[in-house]
């Protein structure tokens, strides 16, 4: 398990982080971007891609199996789902860089993809009664359940990246059942562009449908 790379993905106030923490004595934990680096003022439109690559390269320094709390490619989806403002990243531009950190061997897919699903009203419960975090946008957020779940179907289904479904109900149960998928998971090369080419074609030519208001 030396050096292998696991992200946690799914809603906001699922668990992600409190079962990330479970794991902190044997991996080494990687915070979202929010979590991670201090807002600076005036960032740039790139500001927050260049600290997804910050991102892999501290798992990688690690020495030691990583948890990614969040998708250090989360930009991809979420740009998806929710189309850029005039002040972000346009999507040609957000694909070329991936594309280009990619050949330069400065950012790579995780090794195993877990995707924590729950059905909504209980999300919303779990969201109002964690009162450490504040959550800002988790309306929002709740409409990219469904196009979340059908990208990294897609991920799944059509490319080499590992994925698991894993219906997150409680922490200890959830720890076991990782630490059992983790310890069948290998490291295995493979082709990062070619994956990276077909989950951007898809993007490009596929809508979110998001749910109507």
């Amino acid at each position: 398990m030396q050096n292998l790379k696991i992200c946690f993905e799914g809603p906001s106030a699922i668990g992600k982080s409190s079962l990330a923490q479970l794991f902190s004595s044997t991996h080494h934990v990687v915070k979202e971007v929010n979590e991670l680096f201090p807002h600076r003022a005036n960032k740039d439109k790139f500001w927050y891609l260049e600290r997804q690559v910050e991102r892999y390269q501290i798992a990688c320094a690690a020495g030691q199996p990583v948890i990614y709390d969040g998708d250090p490619f989360q930009p991809l989806w979420y740009n998806w789902i929710f189309p850029p403002t005039k002040d972000s990243v346009e999507m040609s531009e957000l694909h070329a860089f991936y594309r280009q950190k990619i050949k330069q061997d400065e950012i790579a897919f995780p090794d195993l993809y877990l995707i924590f699903t729950i059905e909504t009203s209980t999300l919303i419960e779990r969201k109002e009664n964690d009162r450490t975090r504040r959550r800002r946008n988790f309306e929002k957020h709740l409409q990219f359940i469904g196009p979340q779940k059908r990208f990294f179907q897609y991920l799944k289904d059509y490319t080499e990246l590992n994925i698991h479904f894993i219906n997150l109900e409680d922490l200890q149960t959830t720890y076991h059942l990782v630490s059992s998928i983790a310890m069948q998971t290998k490291h295995r090369s493979i082709d990062q562009l070619s994956n990276y080419e077909a989950i951007t074609s898809w993007l490009t030519n596929t809508s979110p449908h998001l749910p109507k208001k």
